[in-house]
């Protein structure tokens, strides 16, 4: 018995050794735990910081809400080159599907909804322009290669075309009707063709043509393949975008040239702001969004694809970088104003629709731009 005293106690003291050390080793992990928080806390605060952005830069302001990139992935249910995009009543958004020769209907949602156009009667072959008219619940899609404007219900039903069967088609002059945009203005319907415009009534025949009938030209009053078209019914205005002049202008109802921005080539060379303005929308904020198919720019901040102008022709924005990102653009073409401030835009390039909404202030455009604007503006 007295043996065992010793051993206890011998046992005891190692048992205790052994919990000092389990004790010291978790206060040694506690403390190196700590140090290296430290140390990236310090590694955080010490980190290079992003320059701050340059004064008057607002950011990039389009905020994606989704991509419309076909109604499937098998052959034939891809969007292929769409040039084309409008909203109907209903906010279903409907889309010239132009390298498959169809317009494709979806929710605003991204839901595909149906087809149109790809029996006869009302075939399509090359859809781009498109307008829908809320009080009729009509659809108007401008066919250049057909050479004609198809008109749709907004279920899809194929109603008429124009122009008329028994329209003299010298009014068209030489180079014939050649439909690239289409725009309703009250009771009748404007549609921009590769010389000027022509005034549709509802009978499907011409009352009455701007430039048209001539030839191209580049005169004021005269147009190079105007590719878009928007009215403001309430102020009587028309803007155009006069493309192969690289020109954007405002006219009044009786086609008076209001103002002009942007010059028409020198010597094979483009001199003036715009580079290849494709579509032209008058926003619910009352602005003009001009879309310019040629103005590559990877920032898109201060300068981009879509330049933003009063309607007296102040240049107040520029933005929309180019590359295959969900929020830029290649080759971007037809721009349209949706419920809810929703926009949507043709990507032809990347073979897509973008839905997205903008976000302000827009951001100045960069001196260099507004130089070059000016000298290129002009009220006759």
């Amino acid at each position: 018995m007295a043996l065992e005293a010793p051993a206890t106690k011998a046992r005891e003291e190692e048992g205790e050794e052994k919990r000092t050390r389990r004790l010291l080793l978790i206060l040694l992990a506690l403390l190196g735990a700590a140090a290296l928080f430290l140390l990236f806390l310090l590694i955080w605060l010490l980190r290079p910081k992003p320059a701050p952005p340059p004064p008057g830069r607002a950011g990039y302001p389009i905020r994606v809400v989704r991509a419309i990139y076909g109604f499937g992935t098998g052959p034939g249910q891809l969007l292929r080159n769409p040039l084309g995009v409008a909203f109907d009543p209903d906010g279903n958004v409907w889309i010239s599907d132009t390298g498959n020769s169809r317009v494709l209907v979806f929710t605003r949602e991204g839901k595909f909804l149906r087809a149109v156009g790809t029996e006869e009667p009302g075939r399509l072959s090359s859809p781009y322009g498109i307008a829908v008219d809320p009080a009729s619940r009509r659809v108007y899609v401008a066919d250049w290669t057909a050479r004609a404007v198809f008109v749709f219900s907004t279920s899809g039903r194929y109603l008429e075309r124009l122009p008329a069967p028994d329209q003299d088609p010298a009014v068209f002059g030489p180079l014939g009707f050649s439909p690239f945009d289409v725009q309703v203005m009250g009771e009748k319907v404007v549609t921009s063709s590769n010389d000027g415009l022509y005034f549709f009534d509802r009978t499907g025949h011409v009352v009455a043509r701007w430039g048209g009938g001539k030839g191209r030209g580049k005169a004021l009053g005269e147009f190079n393949f105007p590719d878009a078209i928007a009215v403001d019914s309430k102020g009587g205005r028309i803007y155009v975008t006069d493309t192969l002049n690289r020109r954007v202008l405002a006219l009044d109802s009786s086609g008076k040239v209001l103002w002009v921005a942007g010059k028409p080539d020198e010597a094979g060379k483009i001199v003036g702001f715009f580079q290849l303005p494709r579509a032209v929308l008058l926003g619910p904020d009352g602005k003009l969004y001009v879309v310019d198919t040629f103005r590559f720019h990877r920032e898109g901040i201060g300068v981009g694809h879509i330049v933003v102008l009063s309607p007296e022709g102040e240049l107040l924005s520029e933005f929309g970088r180019a590359g295959t990102e969900e929020d830029s653009f290649s080759f971007p073409e037809k721009m349209a104003a949706g419920p809810g401030g929703l926009f949507a835009l043709a990507d032809r390039e990347n073979h897509r629709v973008l839905l997205f909404r903008l976000v302000e202030p827009y951001p100045t455009p960069q001196p260099t731009e507004a130089e070059n604007y000016s000298r290129s503006f002009q009220r006759p």
